[in-house]
């Protein structure tokens, strides 16, 4: 149920105006909807999004995958 959802959870950024306000690409619009494992590819899409919201990385309330044990 919760990796369904995950596309639903950028509808906000789309309806909003926010992904063209931030003139945000697909790449980083598919990472907003996406699980990763925080891959050197997935990092730095990520630090184009917050760089393009002002925000750092230390403004993040959550860790990557491999911050909790399996």
């Amino acid at each position: 149920m919760r990796s369904s959802a995950k596309p639903i959870q950028v509808l906000p950024v789309i309806i909003s105006g926010a992904a063209q306000h931030f003139n945000f690409t697909d790449k980083e619009i598919a990472i907003i909807c996406a699980s990763h494992y925080a891959e050197p590819d997935h990092l730095e899409t990520l630090k184009s999004i917050l760089k393009k919201i002002d925000l750092k990385e230390s403004d993040l309330k959550c860790g990557d995958a491999t911050s909790f044990p399996v």
